[in-house]
């Protein structure tokens, strides 16, 4: 067997004479350490990059804690390996020593490197010329400070090396520290991979009860099942699971959470993963407020109804309602029970307050619907109502005399009527029409008053008012109030009527003839005349409504139909008429039946009201 053999690596510029290797040894010793020094420094760092990625991935993958130690420990021998090598290849430089010491000391001008490079000692003698430039060099004035060139660079690069080499044992000591807790954890988590925790983490409402289950696989169950919760502030309870039935199944109920947690499972002193909970609250009203401002003509103060979800206002009022919330919202509307959306505008930068303006025209039910910037939405929404109070019409009513009358030309009538009003009169009184003049309105109200009820009568002179036989009076009471626009609007009563001479007394006249037929004549004449006269009510009445009533329409074809009805009735008995007089009434009266019609039909086609007015008189 051989015997190993070393080696040897000749320094640079070895063949230079052995006095100026001499002087120079030290400089090029110092040279050579600081160019290893730098080599490293950075594989020391490299070294620490690695070991360091090797701690993270411990911690990320328990499994890996097993080998934490053991990984950076190869990695600092390595390193030591690769410097102990690299050490052993890397020669002496005589030359770049000699450099260094000229750099320091311009006098020598190359000299030095020049008599370092002077032949091979080791061949023969040098010649006169190369020896006494080699003892010029040694008797130079600045040999004696050759031995401390270098000195500061190596100090510093030493420096560098050994703070490039803490590191790396540093985390050698955290890894002594780390691998055995991760290790005890990749134990827990091999103990307790059988067992599934619900729900996790997850959400809950503020102040609900949330329900955590420990479910085993195998055979066996543990003996302890403890559930552990954390608090914000730092408080910890915990509490035995109890098992539900023979399952392999443990729970716990924690009741009224209403804070932020943190919880898990200890399995006979190993916990479980550590779970977390956190709290969220439904959108919700905390207080509606209604700010009314009520019509001019209603005399009513302005008022701030705070904390109401149902408000009442006269039809016309300008409703203001906001709406407080318990926390921001994304989106805030009404919605009303046919899907009508009224969205809210934020009424402040939190987002927690909501108004919405609105004229108070119909009566309202609407749900406030609240979603957060998450879409979670308030599970019963509250219901807001608004009652639209209709601004009534006055009440009116004959008091005297009532029902119809027979009066003569020179009679006096007195007539009593009664008015109410929910917010005033502007004016009011009785109204009479003879015949088919224009009315006569009569005002009984005192001008610098607004009267809520009044009762009043005046004492009409039928001689006055130059009425003769045959003619038909007719009176009713008219009041003037303000309408839900603010504008003066009038209503009327009941139309009454007052005979001076009716139709059926002249068809009577003519006994003389005292034909069977004439009677049946007089008869007829009579229903004729009743059943006109519930005409010009019903037309009255009519009057008195609007187009928005639904069966406005409806009610005017009814009208007309019975006024064509009658009219045929009347072609049929003028037929029959014998007297000249009667005759004259005959045409007259289906002169105003033809006109009755033809306002009918215009308000039924065009659906107008105007026509009303002609047809009534």
């Amino acid at each position: 067997m051989k015997p190993k053999q070393t080696v040897l690596i000749e320094a640079i510029g070895s063949h230079a004479d052995p006095r100026l290797r001499g002087e120079t040894h030290e400089v090029a010793k110092r040279i050579r350490s600081t160019r290893l020094m730098k080599r490293q420094s950075r594989r020391w760092l490299i070294a620490f990059t690695i070991a360091l990625a090797l701690i993270v991935s411990a911690y990320l993958v328990p499994v890996l804690a097993t080998l934490l130690i053991v990984g950076i420990l190869t990695i600092i021998v390595g390193t030591l390996f690769l410097n102990r090598s690299e050490s052993n290849r890397t020669p002496l430089d005589y030359i770049a020593a000699a450099q260094a010491i000229e750099s320091v000391n311009p006098s020598l001008k190359q000299a030095l490197s020049t008599a370092m490079e002077q032949g091979d000692y080791r061949r023969g003698p040098l010649n006169f010329l190369q020896g006494k430039l080699i003892d010029e060099i040694l008797d130079h004035n600045t040999i004696n400070s050759w031995q401390q060139v270098g000195t500061e660079d190596y100090k510093k690069y030493l420096f560098r090396n050994l703070a490039a080499t803490l590191p790396i044992w540093g985390l050698l000591v955290v890894a002594f520290l780390v691998e055995p807790k991760q290790t005890e954890r990749l134990r827990v988590i091999s103990s307790t991979a059988s067992l599934t925790v619900s729900p996790g983490d997850t959400e809950a409402e503020r102040g609900s009860t949330v329900v955590i289950t420990a479910r085993f696989e195998g055979e066996s169950l543990p003996k302890d099942v403890e559930l552990v919760t954390l608090f914000p502030n730092g408080n910890s309870t915990r509490n035995i699971m109890g098992q539900s039935l023979s399952d392999p199944v443990f729970v716990h109920s924690l009741r009224k959470v209403d804070s932020d947690l943190r919880y898990h499972v200890a399995v006979d002193g190993r916990d479980s993963e550590a779970y977390k909970i956190e709290i969220f609250e439904l959108p919700a009203l905390i207080q509606a407020d209604a700010n009314l401002d009520f019509p001019d003509y209603t005399q009513i103060p302005d008022r701030l109804v705070e904390d109401t979800r149902r408000i009442s206002a006269v039809e016309g009022t300008h409703l203001t309602y906001s709406f407080k919330t318990n926390k921001p919202i994304e989106v805030a509307k009404l919605v009303g029970r046919d899907g009508q959306e009224v969205l809210l505008e934020a009424a402040n930068p939190e987002s927690t307050r909501f108004e919405t303006s609105l004229i108070v025209e119909d009566s309202l039910r609407m749900a406030l619907e609240l979603s957060d910037e998450k879409g979670r939405k308030n599970p019963f929404p509250p219901d807001i109502r608004i009652e639209a109070l209709p601004n009534k019409k006055p009440e009116l009513s004959i008091a005297f005399p009532r029902g119809d009358q027979r009066v003569s030309p020179i009679e006096e009538i007195a007539l009593e009527a009664e008015a109410r009003d929910d917010f005033g009169l502007l004016d009011y009184g009785l109204a009479f029409s003879i015949g088919t003049e224009p009315p006569v309105y009569l005002s009984s109200a005192d001008k610098n008053t607004l009267d809520l009820d009044s009762d009043f009568e005046t004492i009409l002179y039928l001689e006055e008012q130059s009425v003769a036989a045959d003619d038909l009076l007719s009176w009713w009471a008219w009041a003037d109030d303000y309408g839900p626009d603010g504008e003066s609007r009038r209503s009327t009563s009941d139309l009454y009527f007052a005979e001076v001479r009716s139709l059926d007394e002249i068809f009577r006249e003519n006994e003389s003839a005292g034909a069977q037929g004439q009677q049946q004549q007089g008869n007829q004449g009579e229903e004729l005349i009743e059943t006109q006269r519930q005409i010009t009510i019903a037309l009255w009445k009519l009057k008195q409504r609007s187009l928005s009533d639904d069966s406005f329409i409806e009610d005017a074809k009814v009208i007309n139909e019975s006024q064509t009805e009658a009219l045929q009735e009347l072609e049929a008995l003028k037929e029959r008429l014998e007297e000249e007089k009667a005759k004259t009434a005959a045409e007259l009266a289906g002169s105003l039946m033809e006109n009755v019609l033809i306002s009918l039909d215009t308000v039924i086609i065009d659906g107008v009201e105007d026509p009303l007015d002609k047809a009534a008189s």
